[in-house]
């Protein structure tokens, strides 16, 4: 098992990443959603719910440079995270197991990054919160093949022990991803 904790605050800008940093500042914007809010001196609109108060009181960013230093450090966390998870397919590879490997990439929760003028994960169920990447490799699979129900968390467990030929000796919600 491999934990990347990247991206997670405090971000900081990756040695190694500071021309990345200035491609990324000349086209980086802010979301439609965060100018939106914007407009309206951060106050929610009609169709937002009070709790919005309190998300921006707590996960708000309200000025704007301040929030395109955000996302570009954010993205910046991302890149590093994907070229570590690179490094170690790479790594399985040269030593052979790639091919026998059981591979899950999952994420523990979304990120706002400025959208509706918040940041962070909060305590909101908006999509950008509960939808993450959830990738599954296991010997034999198909690239690209793509489970079009909706997952869950709760499917990887169930997923781990189809993969090792094993059954839960007891009850366990979730469903196995691995094509039957």
């Amino acid at each position: 098992q491999v934990d990347i904790f990247d991206p997670h605050q405090p971000f900081s800008i990756p040695a190694g990443f500071e021309e990345r940093e200035k491609e990324l500042r000349r086209v980086m914007t802010l979301p439609a959603s965060y100018e939106q809010a914007r407009q309206r001196d951060f106050r929610r609109a009609a169709d937002e719910p009070e709790i919005v108060d309190i998300y921006r009181k707590y996960w708000g960013i309200y000025d704007p440079q301040t929030l395109l230093d955000y996302r570009v450090a954010y993205a910046l966390q991302m890149e590093l995270v994907d070229r570590v998870i690179g490094l170690l397919l790479q790594e399985l590879k040269r030593l052979g197991l790639y091919d026998d490997a059981v591979i899950a990439f999952i994420s523990d929760h979304g990120e706002m990054n400025g959208r509706r003028a918040t940041v962070d994960k909060g305590v909101y169920l908006f999509p950008d919160i509960v939808r993450v990447p959830f990738v599954v490799k296991s010997p034999g699979s198909k690239p690209g093949s793509i489970v079009k129900e909706s997952v869950s968390l709760l499917d990887l467990s169930r997923t781990l022990l189809d993969a090792a030929g094993l059954s839960p000796e007891a009850k366990l919600d979730g469903v196995s991803l691995l094509p039957q």
